[in-house]
C-alpha cells in the first residue's frame, strides 16, 4: 500500500515537474502580425474584398447569410462599415459579436486596412 502511494506521488511529480508556460514557447507558431505594417490608403476592391473573402464570406455570402448579414459586394458591406459594426466585430470590441466567431482574430495589418478604408469614407474604389 505504501509502495503504491509512493509510486503515485513520484509519478505525479514527474508528470508536473516539466510543465511550464512561457509566451515564446506557447505562441511560437502563431502569426502575431507584422509590427511594421504601415497602411496609408486602402481601396475596397484591392484591399477590403480580399479580407472579407478570407475571413467573412464563408458565412456571410449569397446562399448563406449567417446572422442575416451578407458581405458580398460594396452595397451590402457599406452599411456595416458606416455604422461601425464591421470594424467593431472585426476588432472584437465590446457591444459587437466577435468575428470571426471561431475565436481567431483578423491580422493587425488587415484590421488597419479596414480602419483606414472606413476612416477615408468607406469608398467604392
Amino acid at each position: 500500500m505504501i509502495r503504491q502511494l509512493v509510486l503515485s506521488l513520484l509519478s505525479g511529480l514527474l508528470l508536473t515537474a516539466c510543465y511550464y508556460d512561457n509566451e515564446e514557447d506557447l505562441f511560437q507558431y502563431v502569426d502575431q502580425g507584422s509590427a511594421d505594417c504601415a497602411v496609408m490608403t486602402a481601396e475596397f476592391t484591392a484591399d477590403i474584398v480580399p479580407i472579407l473573402t478570407a475571413y467573412c464570406n464563408r458565412c456571410h455570402r449569397d446562399g448563406r447569410t449567417d446572422g442575416n448579414v451578407n458581405l458580398e459586394g460594396y452595397d451590402r458591406v457599406s452599411p456595416y462599415a458606416n455604422d461601425g459594426s464591421l470594424l467593431g466585430a472585426a476588432k472584437h470590441e465590446a457591444g459587437y459579436f466577435a468575428m470571426p466567431p471561431s475565436g481567431g482574430t483578423i491580422p493587425a495589418c488587415d484590421l488597419q486596412k479596414l480602419t483606414v478604408w472606413i476612416e477615408a469614407g468607406a469608398l467604392n474604389n
